[in-house]
């Protein structure tokens, strides 16, 4: 089970990396849906059923269908994006010493030891958010509702002349 693990884990990675390595915004949007497809694998080989599903249905099903189709419905200049640019040089010593403070604040941490799960199937996780989680589930919703109407404001004023 740990080769399968590594091996979708490896395949998350460089589907990501392509996302930002892609020159073509379409190839690129192709390798977002396939990082979130091989993370649903992730999920179902840690034993996260539900979380695996929902991975697939709402980012793999629909965020990532979205975005292909929006490139493809964009205009061809906005379709090929311009990697070269003079802060490549910093964005690379930026993103490396991101990494170092990342990997050298986590690595010495003594991580608890997972206890038994409250919620496992997804009526008792459903239970949870309408009764216990209640607050952050809505604030979760007038957050993405405010990014909804937020999006459409900022379409709106780029398709005027």
């Amino acid at each position: 089970m740990t080769a399968v693990f590594w091996f979708l884990a490896g395949v998350t990675v460089l589907a990501a990396a392509g996302v930002m390595a892609l020159p073509n915004v379409f190839h690129a949007s192709l390798c977002f849906a396939l990082s979130f497809f091989a993370l649903a694998g992730v999920y179902l080989t840690l034993g996260a059923e539900f979380l695996a599903a929902i991975q697939i249905l709402i980012y793999t099903g629909a965020i990532a269908v979205i975005i292909a189709f929006a490139v493809m419905l964009t205009p061809p200049a906005i379709g090929h994006s311009n990697l070269s640019n003079r802060q490549r040089l910093w964005a690379g010593a930026v993103a490396l010493l991101a990494l170092g403070l990342l990997a050298g604040g986590l690595v010495p941490v003594r991580w608890p030891e997972p206890g038994p799960l409250r919620a496992t199937s997804a009526a008792s996780l459903g239970e949870l958010m309408l009764t216990r989680y209640v607050v952050p589930f809505e604030v979760a919703g007038f957050i993405l509702l405010v990014a909804l109407i937020a999006a459409i404001t900022v379409a709106k004023g780029a398709l005027k002349p």
